[in-house]
């Protein structure tokens, strides 16, 4: 799943539109640094989002039902069942 259909599925799910903008991983370290994030930190994070990008963490594992004991769920799924949380709040 890309990080496009992620923002797609919060779209519909919460009514507002959410869009995904790609930066290349040398924008992420630069933008974590300055948020504060340690050189390592930021190599690391950087390493992760090229893999996620790649593709290469999308692998599906019964990890969740290992842990929590219940099966995993879709992200759409996940998405709708939060849907209260991404949703626009008028204040009171």
């Amino acid at each position: 799943m890309s990080y496009g259909q992620v923002a797609e599925i919060i779209s519909a799910v919460s009514g507002k539109t959410v869009t995904y903008h790609p930066i290349s991983e040398m924008e992420l370290i630069q933008d974590v640094r300055a948020g504060g994030m340690p050189e390592s930190a930021a190599q690391y994070l950087a390493q992760l989002e090229s893999l996620v990008r790649k593709g290469l963490m999308a692998a599906i594992t019964d990890d969740i039902r290992e842990v929590t004991g219940r099966a995993p769920v879709s992200f759409k799924e996940f998405a709708q069942r939060s849907a209260d949380i991404w949703r626009v709040r008028k204040a009171a």
